[in-house]
């Protein structure tokens, strides 16, 4: 754990360990394997267009409640 850390520093990456998809099994050899994953977040733009849309379905929302 701690070499995946060291590699992902310096780099916009996040280790995920808590995610419902990850998993931990044993091999045949009764080796524990888990599996893990790396994320990157978001950019500023891609935020921005989140942000816009999510409001856009808000005012839709708001419009139908108030004409219905």
């Amino acid at each position: 754990m701690q070499r995946l850390r060291c590699s992902c520093e310096g780099r916009p990456l996040t280790l995920r360990r808590s995610t419902p998809r990850l998993s931990a099994y044993f091999n045949e050899e009764n080796k524990l394997k888990v599996q893990i994953g790396l994320a990157r977040g978001k950019d500023l733009r891609d935020k921005r267009e989140t942000i816009k849309r999510r409001e856009g379905e808000r005012e839709v929302k708001r419009q139908i409640k108030d004409f219905g």
